[in-house]
C-alpha cells in the first residue's frame, strides 16, 4: 500500500471528508473521479501536504519520494530557461538531459520556459515529475490540452507505471478514467 486516507475529516463551508477512509496501491495508477466541487482537488492538496485535515491522518509507505504536479503547472514557471526549470525539479544534470533529449526540448533548451506551448510545459512538468518520483500525484493532468498530448501523457503513465511507479490523478471526465487500474469516485 503506497497511501492510506485514515478516518479523514475536512471541509470548508460544508464537510467534504467526513470520516473518510480510503488506499491507493503501489506500482498502480488510480483515479480520483468526480463533477467540480467534489474534492478531488481538496483531496490532492491533503495528499501533498499543501492542507492538513480537520481530522485523522495520511500515511504514505515511508521512503516514497513523492512528488506532485498543479492543475495548471505551465504557470508556475520559475526559473529563466527550459534546462533550468528541469534542472528544479529533478536536481540532476543527467535526468535533466535525458529528458530534454527525450521530449524534443533540446532547440529551446535556453529559452526562458514562458515560450513554451502550455502543453509542452505541462508534459516537461509531468515527465519530471515521474522521472524523479516513486509516488507522482497530479491534479487534473488532462485539462485543457489537445488529444495528441492527452494520448502522449497517457502512454507516459503507463510506461512510469511499468517502471514501478505509482501514480495517482484527478479528473472530472469520465472518459479521461480509462488508464486506471483503480477509481475513486467522488460524489
Amino acid at each position: 500500500m503506497a497511501v492510506l486516507f485514515k478516518n479523514i475529516s475536512f471541509g470548508y463551508e460544508r464537510k467534504i471528508f467526513d470520516d473518510f477512509n480510503y488506499h491507493f496501491n503501489r506500482e498502480t495508477i488510480s483515479c480520483i473521479y468526480g463533477l467540480n466541487g467534489t474534492g478531488k482537488s481538496t483531496l490532492i492538496a491533503m495528499l501533498a501536504g499543501l492542507i492538513k485535515p480537520q481530522k485523522g491522518e495520511i500515511v504514505i509507505e515511508k521512503g516514497m519520494k513523492t512528488g506532485f504536479v498543479l492543475q495548471f503547472p505551465e504557470n508556475l514557471v520559475y526559473t529563466d530557461s527550459v534546462y533550468n526549470e528541469i534542472f528544479s525539479i529533478v536536481k540532476s544534470s543527467e535526468i535533466t538531459e535525458n529528458i530534454i533529449k527525450t521530449l524534443n526540448l533540446d532547440e529551446v533548451r535556453d529559452i526562458n520556459p514562458f515560450k513554451l506551448s502550455d502543453g509542452q510545459k505541462r508534459v516537461m512538468f509531468i515527465y519530471s515529475i515521474l522521472m524523479c518520483n516513486d509516488l507522482c500525484i497530479f491534479d487534473e493532468p488532462f485539462t485543457s490540452i489537445d488529444k495528441e498530448t492527452k494520448k502522449n501523457i497517457k502512454e507516459m503513465f503507463i510506461n512510469f507505471k511499468n517502471k514501478k511507479k505509482t501514480i495517482i490523478y484527478t479528473t472530472n471526465r469520465k472518459f479521461d478514467t480509462d488508464i486506471s487500474d483503480f477509481v475513486l469516485e467522488l460524489k
